[in-house]
């Protein structure tokens, strides 16, 4: 239309007949490209407004299902319900393998994967018994020396067995020999082994309850042995967590499987939080002085047990499960972030003396 210019006036002389065809085609289809232009703005309005919708209701169902309630733990029958249930998801999970052992029945495929998971099991042990040691051997007579040291026992220790796990999986799939919902389980198994061993190597990186001339905390041999059980377990807890929720929705188990499996978690956190404090009011009557983690630890872990063991008992699994989860995950978090900050604060004043 720009190269075409105006049109002419009115007193003017006509225009060709070949520029006056292109020009009235043009015009045709630049109002229609227009209405369609007009119509895609409206059509992405109406997507955010959707877009918007669909997160509010997002949102109120998880609202209504994290505040849902639910048996509470003392029911007896609730518990009687849940063994009653338990038989339907087995016989699925045991119609799930009896399919896959049907299609993925190459007896050689097979045998690559078995020798695929042998190789990756027996790599990850011989690193961890005669690499790793020898990595971190070193005098631990410097700030700097203990926050290197620190540092690659968190990191290996977090990272080794999910990328085994991560391996095997890959191979597996490679291989053909994984169907659709059996990946899905694996990824969940994955998922489950990282969150454990993240909190392993949280606390082995930070606590060494077996080397304290690396210990980056001022905290003597019971109290750090004490923290470095109770995340470990904790994290294995929540690692466990991972893996029967995604079973669960993999073999679209019953309901009140799910409600039971969190109700369990919660219980065992709540155990964990009191054998803590417990624990810790016993180092401190035996040390007969206060202890430095007692400060935060003993009444936030109180409190913690406390909220939960109300809510189990009050019917709101649910809640109870969204607690504890966040106890651990906050735990492992807070306990990585003060690791990196120690470490990063030892290099530059190490950095800053040099």
């Amino acid at each position: 239309m720009k190269q075409l210019g105006p049109p002419p006036a009115k007193d003017a002389a006509p225009e060709s007949a070949d520029i006056a065809n292109e020009r009235e085609e043009l015009t045709k289809q630049f109002s229609e490209l227009d209405g369609e232009l007009k119509q895609a703005r409206v059509l992405l309005l109406r997507v955010d407004q959707l877009s918007d919708r669909v997160s509010q209701k997002r949102h109120s169902l998880y609202a209504s299902e994290l505040f849902a309630r639910s048996p509470t733990v003392l029911d007896p029958f609730f518990w009687l319900e849940t063994f009653q249930a338990l038989p339907k998801e087995v016989r699925t999970a045991k119609a799930l393998l009896e399919t896959w052992f049907g299609e993925r029945g190459d007896r050689l495929r097979w045998t690559a994967g078995a020798l695929i998971i042998i190789g990756v099991i027996a790599l990850a042990v011989g690193l961890t018994r005669w690499w790793f040691p020898r990595f971190v051997a070193q005098p631990m007579d410097t700030p700097s020396a203990k926050a290197w040291a620190a540092l690659w026992v968190f990191v290996w220790f977090a990272a080794r067995t999910p990328l085994a796990a991560g391996a095997a999986l890959l191979a597996f799939d490679a291989l053909g020999l994984l169907t659709a919902r059996l990946e899905q389980i694996g990824e969940g198994l994955v998922a489950g082994i990282a969150a454990a061993t993240f909190g392993h190597g949280v606390a082995r990186g930070l606590l060494a309850p077996k080397e304290p001339e690396r210990r980056l905390v001022q905290e003597d041999d019971a109290t750090a042995l004490c923290f470095y059980n109770h995340l470990v377990w904790s994290a294995r807890a929540l690692g466990v967590l991972v893996v029967l929720q995604v079973v669960h929705k993999t073999l679209f188990a019953p309901l009140i499987i799910t409600v039971a499996t969190n109700a369990a978690f919660a219980a065992v956190t709540a155990a964990f939080l009191t054998h803590l404090v417990i624990r810790l009011g016993k180092i401190k009557k035996d040390r007969g002085e206060a202890l430095l983690a007692a400060s935060w630890a003993h009444p936030l872990g109180l409190l913690m047990a406390v909220l939960i063991s109300l809510a189990l008992v009050a019917g709101y699994a649910g809640l109870a499960a969204f607690v504890a989860l966040r106890v651990i995950v906050a735990a492992a978090v807070f306990g990585a972030l003060y690791l990196l900050m120690v470490i990063t604060h030892t290099l530059l004043a190490t950095v800053g003396e040099q």
